[in-house]
């Protein structure tokens, strides 16, 4: 089979497409012939070394969907041909609230789905949801499933509510704002990008605000929200957004973090945080359960994700690029096989 084997740290140019061995299912494994993967953050940051451990040479690769081409055990041989999508942890547990200290993601240090076919658990993989096409499928096990989690389980997004959602045109922030819209209208976004505010409007975002822009944040929240100010923050940046939000945030408020890709130290100030009794709750990818309960709700709602665009498998390098540069508004695709 075809896959891109990343071969050392640093640039994109690590990257090389090549011929691998098919991989060969043990019993209780299934081998998903890809159709589509997609790219997240820490795609990159594994080619740059930033977690530990890393193991060379690698196929990256959290997202995937296809169809099963076999199995290692007989009982299992009734999934071959069905259209799947993979669930990406491995580990999570029985405690649906948090994960196993073992608890680790498909593409690392397993390999991943940027390759024509992958091998995972047998309960790992999920019906694809019949609103959804395989690139758009592709996008949903680490965004979707992230997204789903903070805005339903974690902030418990009431009818109404304000929610304020930083770094839009990420793959998290796209689906939360998909999401959120569900629940509430009054749904606000952030970005440096001026037009990724704008492609948020036009899928319901109420409004959004450039940040950084040198103006005062608290004015500009309080002006788009008639004063009301900001019940649920979703914020995947960690950064001096962050440091500046209890002002704004209403009694009894929900911060849900889920990254922290500015890598900045972060400051809250405790007065707000106890006179305000806020909750500041920690979040990261989720369970088997709520992983069927989010594809439900996809199917349900009919929500399609938000593409950005579209590579082939040879193109990792250009894909790779694209992500990094954080140019992207929505997720980035690799077609494996039309």
């Amino acid at each position: 089979m075809k896959a891109a084997i990343l071969r050392g740290f640093g640039e994109v140019d690590q990257f090389i497409v090549e011929e691998v061995d098919n991989p060969k299912p043990k019993v209780g494994e299934a081998v998903v012939e890809v159709y589509s993967a997609s790219l997240n953050r820490r795609d990159v940051w594994i080619r740059q070394n930033k977690y530990p451990n890393i193991k060379l040479p690698a196929i990256l690769g959290s997202d995937g969907c296809g169809v099963v081409i076999s199995t290692g055990s007989e009982k299992d041989k009734k999934l071959i041909g069905k259209e799947v999508v993979i669930y990406p942890g491995f580990n999570w547990g029985e405690e649906n609230s948090f994960q196993r200290k073992d608890f680790t993601i498909l593409g690392m240090p397993t390999n991943g789905t940027c390759a024509e076919q992958v091998v995972v658990p047998v309960e790992n993989l999920f019906e694809k949801p019949k609103n959804l096409n395989y690139n758009e499928t592709s996008t949903l096990p680490i965004a979707g499933l992230t997204a789903y989690r903070a805005i339903v389980n974690k902030a418990k997004l009431k009818p109404n509510e304000n929610i304020l959602i930083t770094g839009i045109g990420g793959g998290v922030a796209m689906f939360a704002l998909q999401f959120a819209l569900e629940f509430s209208k009054n749904v606000f976004v952030t970005s440096s990008s001026k037009e990724k505010i704008d492609k948020a409007i036009s899928l319901g975002a109420k409004e959004g605000v450039v940040f950084p822009s040198g103006k005062n944040f608290k004015d500009e929240i309080y002006q788009l929200t008639n004063g009301k100010g900001i019940d649920i923050l979703i914020d995947g940046t960690t950064g001096e957004l962050l440091s500046n939000v209890a002002d704004v945030m209403n009694s009894g408020g929900r911060i849900v973090i889920y990254g922290a890709t500015s890598l900045s130290p972060v400051t809250l100030p405790a007065r707000h945080l106890f006179w305000k009794q806020l909750n500041v709750l920690g979040t990261t990818c989720g369970s088997l359960k709520e992983f069927s309960e989010m594809l439900k709700f996809i199917e349900s709602k009919n929500i399609h994700p938000v593409i950005d665009s579209v590579f082939p498998l040879k193109k990792i390098k250009e894909a790779h690029t694209k992500l990094e540069k954080s140019s992207q508004c929505g997720k980035i695709v690799i077609e494996i096989k039309r």
